[in-house]
């Protein structure tokens, strides 16, 4: 029988020759049966090889556990480090799919923090120590409640000042082109992480103050970061009673981003402030932004009570049997006070989705024309490319109309400036003008005469 030591150089050769099924059949059947977990932990090559051969052939949760289990092992030799380093990449590589490849509960937290401060340490800050940190720290919001005070000194292995402020640019080829595209540096990346940590984990006093440092920095946050960040000052200001400041806090963004969940969120504030039209007012643009959707069931209860307050009983049935009936076709449950809204009463049709369109006519929006144009022409602008851009087209009229690739029937990637296209179009109010906005877009299936 070899010693362990021996075991250790063997396995080595077998990491090496990548020949990982046979080192550990050989760990279960000699190493694992005749050695105590201490003997077995005296040997870094031994516990390198292994915990590498368990996440190579699939097994990542032994691998990361194993690892995490002889860290002293790993870090005992100052001039050793390739061996920690190693484990370093493989503990990002499983934490970096999504799902990621280890359930995040069953990690111990000090053994990853322990990790995290040994690669700071002796390998040092950039490369997988930074990779490895922004990753982590980028998954604790998902930990339950029970963690927070132990998750929260995680974002304390580096100080915010400790990280770059240059952005991270990486390259991706899209159409047979190579784009260079601008990430968050790792200093705003660690500000997004704690603030989105803090808001989820509602430590409500902490997240306002980390949300403002970060706001009052100079850092850019581009691709839309200062944004979420107002949107998790504003939610915790609203928890702590501050209904004046969050309001104006999503009102600038609201002007920023047009999206239907903002508008619904400060509806919500404005109504805590017994503002019942202000509410209204946003709760029908929410209505009206981007058309019917499922996701917006509770907007629907929202309504229903912005009319009970006002009081209009009917109106508000409308709306709650609009969202209990959406509720019953997705199978989702229905509260015990939707239940008692709706009980033996009926809406004015049993179609959520024709009910949608009717309420959306009960509900205006303030700004918005009943002057539609349906049309055919050409996209001449991109503003933002992805699943969430938008930019603008021209039709033969040399009309400009914007519009949001979410209300285009054609895929994300066919959407190239110089595509021709029907569309149909209302006129809104921004920014005190009248602007055409596009409600559908769809391919113009058309001959090859030259637009």
């Amino acid at each position: 029988m070899k010693t362990i030591m021996e075991y250790g150089k063997l396995f080595q050769k077998l990491r090496l020759a990548r020949k990982y099924n046979n080192l550990l059949q050989i760990y279960h059947q000699e190493v694992e049966p005749n050695n105590t977990p201490n003997e077995i932990g005296n040997s870094f090559l031994l516990v390198s090889a292994i915990s590498e051969a368990y996440c190579e052939t699939g097994e990542w949760e032994k691998g990361i556990a194993f690892g995490l289990k002889y860290l002293d092992t790993l870090t005992r030799w100052a001039q050793k480090n390739i061996f920690l380093k190693n484990f370093g990449w493989y503990v990002f590589k499983a934490l970096s799919t999504n799902p990621p490849k280890v359930n995040l509960n069953n990690l111990p937290l000090d053994k990853v923090g322990e990790l995290i401060t040994h690669l700071k340490s002796r390998v040092g800050t950039n490369g997988i120590t930074e990779m490895l940190y922004l990753k982590w720290i980028s998954l604790l919001h998902k930990l339950p409640l029970t963690c927070t005070d132990a998750a929260k000194k995680h974002f304390s292995l580096f100080a915010a000042e400790e990280l770059s402020t240059l952005p991270i640019t990486i390259e991706v080829k899209q159409d047979g082109e190579t784009k260079t595209l601008e990430l968050l540096s790792a200093r705003e990346q660690w500000y997004m992480a704690f603030t989105k940590f803090l808001h989820t984990h509602q430590k409500w006093d902490d997240c306002i103050e980390v949300c403002q440092l970060a706001l009052n920095s100079e850092l850019p946050f581009a691709g839309g970061g200062r944004i979420w960040i107002t949107r998790r000052l504003a939610l915790s200001l609203r928890q702590k009673g501050d209904l004046e400041h969050a309001a104006l806090h999503m009102e600038l963004l609201v002007q920023q981003k047009h999206d239907w969940y903002l508008q619904h969120e400060l509806a919500e504030i404005y109504l805590e402030q017994g503002k019942t039209d202000k509410a209204l007012e946003y709760a029908a643009l929410a209505l009206h932004n981007r058309g019917y959707s499922e996701t917006k069931v509770n907007l629907m209860e929202f309504i229903g009570k912005i009319y009970d307050r006002q009081g209009d009983p009917q109106t508000a049935l409308n709306f709650y049997c609009t969202a209990a009936k959406i509720r019953e076709q997705k199978g989702w449950t229905l509260s015990n006070e939707l239940m008692n809204r709706v009980r033996g009463k009926q809406g004015i049709h049993p179609n959520p989705r024709v009910l949608y369109g009717m309420l959306q006519q009960i509900l205006p929006v303030k700004g918005v024309s009943d002057e539609l144009i349906y049309s055919f022409g050409k996209i001449t602008r991109i503003l933002h490319e992805g699943d969430n851009g938008d930019g603008f087209i021209t039709d033969k009229q040399n009309r400009s109309i914007y519009f949001r690739f979410a209300q285009a029937k054609i895929p994300t990637g066919d959407l190239k400036v110089g595509l021709l296209v029907k569309f149909k179009a209302r006129k809104a109010l921004r920014n005190g003008q009248w602007k055409w906005i596009a409600v559908k877009v769809y391919p113009k299936f058309l001959n090859k005469n030259k637009f």
